[in-house]
């Protein structure tokens, strides 16, 4: 018994060592068990007429029914049984592999044989709108993540999003990397929210596997910039986005400006229009209100090759390699003459002088040090109120235990929908900080100089967006060249929704602006 049972035991390690072998035990036991028929058979047979009448009686029960003789019609039962079994066995094999194979197929273990496909690495918050932000220009989407694919393709499918090929494993393994086809994408988009796992990854496209396509990595901590910045420089292929500070001085300046927050989500959603470098030889030598008058789209500024930053000052000319940033629905444009005659337009700035911040996470830090960089002091019985936290649990939370009627409620989400919960008698503005984050990854992973925009944007010292109100009725048109004289980029009009094609300007209405105000 013992002997038997290390003789399995031999048999199971050896499966599990070469699992293919199963097919060849299979076959070395149809011959052993033909071969001792035959021998039997031999007895009273010839020898090769014994192997042809083995074989027979093994592969086809009905076969022995003629023999004559207790012997032979003995053996041929005998060897019947042995066939019997056997076809039992295989049938069980090819039934488990035919199983296995559907399994493998169903579970996506198969390798993904697509070209100029854009990569996912990693689920969070940030996949479902990176994804549906995508689907509006792009369709060939490939998912890794080390959640199980059916749990993801669930997920998926409740927000009705039904053709992204989904593979699960070990995000930093080069074999499951290989399983998406990485080196065949177009781009790769990174949210692995950890940026140990970030940095490791980023070693493992560039390094390892010699990546030369865009990669877009979302980077929490700007503690690893400079490290970073020298990196970028060997691979001009990565495009990083610090998210913690970024959005820590937007969410800053959401709350001094109410208004601010939904347009930043609103120019970097691909629905509607959006930020496009453009340049033309006929730019040479003009400032941003000449450049203006030419060309029929509505432009912001002139993002200078030699400083590296976006330029909104009449007294900058276009100078080779500079482009102009251009606010519209898509990046052509022609050259055409305007002849509005820019006036002095008087406007008061609207912005909240102090604020009641009340939640914690880990921005918060960086969200006083921006309200303090802008002399807006932190007082508990402000009319506004910011509320944070570290997840939309605690938001709300937060929200239910107010003890006051504010005047102005500004918050940040985690997900769409807490907002469709919340009524706008509870807040007057939020970020959904996970949305809008997922959405500057796509819009540098289609153009990295976008990466150039968001910084100049949402980095200290760059320029900022804020509200600004006119004390008459204006024409839009007339208003946009007179604040662009005065070195101002009008961006839209603060209605129930952020309107970017006004017509008119009415008397006290809430106004959008971009300027350097650092």
């Amino acid at each position: 018994m013992v002997k038997i049972d290390k003789l399995f035991y031999k048999l199971d390690k050896l499966l599990v060592k070469y699992p293919n072998s199963k097919i060849w035990i299979f076959l070395f036991l149809s011959v052993v068990f033909i071969l001792i028929g035959a021998g039997l058979l031999s007895y009273k047979e010839n020898i090769s007429i014994a192997l042809w009448n083995s074989w027979t009686y093994f592969a086809d029960p009905g076969t022995h029914v003629e023999v004559n003789g207790v012997y032979l019609r003995s053996v041929a039962v005998f060897i019947t049984i042995l066939g019997m079994v056997f076809f039992a066995l295989l049938i069980g094999l090819v039934s488990e592999a035919v199983e296995d194979k559907i399994e493998s197929l169903k579970e996506g273990k198969t390798k993904v044989y697509e070209e100029n496909h854009i990569v996912i690495i990693g689920f969070s918050l940030q996949t479902i709108t990176i994804i549906k932000q995508l689907k509006y220009t792009y369709q060939k989407i490939v998912l890794l993540s080390h959640h199980p694919k059916q749990e993801i393709e669930d997920i998926l499918l409740s927000h009705n999003i039904k053709d992204v090929i989904c593979r699960d494993g070990e995000i930093d393994n080069i074999f499951y990397l290989d399983k998406v086809n990485i080196k065949k994408a177009k781009s790769v988009i990174i949210v692995a929210n950890d940026d140990g796992l970030n940095m490791k990854l980023i070693l493992l496209l560039t390094k390892k596997l010699h990546l030369k396509i865009p990669i877009t990595i979302e980077i929490e901590d700007e503690k690893y910039k400079k490290s970073l910045n020298l990196l970028e420089k060997d691979y001009p292929n990565l495009n990083f986005i610090y998210t913690r500070q970024s959005l820590a001085r937007l969410l800053a300046l959401s709350a001094i400006y109410i208004g601010v927050g939904q347009t930043y989500d609103k120019l970097f959603d691909y629905k509607g229009d959006s930020f496009y470098l453009i340049d033309d030889i006929s730019f040479l030598d003009k400032n941003i209100l000449e450049i203006a008058q030419m060309i029929n789209k509505r432009l912001i500024g002139i993002y200078s090759d030699v400083s590296q930053s976006l330029v909104i000052d009449t007294n900058y000319k276009y100078q080779k390699n500079d482009r102009v940033l251009m606010l519209a629905d898509n990046a052509k444009f022609e050259i055409v003459k305007n002849n509005y005659i820019s006036k002095q337009i008087e406007f008061k700035e609207l912005k909240n002088e102090e604020v009641c911040l009340i939640g914690m996470n880990e921005k918060k830090e960086f969200i006083v040090d921006e309200f303090k960089n802008r002399n807006i002091k932190l007082n508990d019985n402000s009319e506004t109120l910011v509320v944070i936290g570290k997840d939309d649990n605690e938001v709300i939370s937060n929200l239910i235990l107010l003890k006051q009627n504010y005047k102005n409620i500004f918050a940040e989400v985690y997900s769409s929908d807490l907002v469709e919960i919340l009524s706008h008698n509870d807040i007057n503005d939020y970020i959904i900080s996970s949305e809008l984050v997922a959405k500057l990854l796509v819009s540098v992973a289609f153009s990295n100089e976008m990466n150039l925009i968001i910084n100049d944007l949402l980095s200290k010292g760059g320029n900022i967006m804020y509200v600004i109100q006119v004390q008459k009725e204006i024409d839009y048109e007339e208003l946009y060249f007179s604040l662009l004289a005065q070195n101002i980029a009008l961006i839209g009009v603060i209605e129930e929704n952020i309107n970017l094609h006004p017509k008119k300007i009415l008397k006290n209405q809430k106004l959008i602006v971009i300027s350097n105000k650092g």
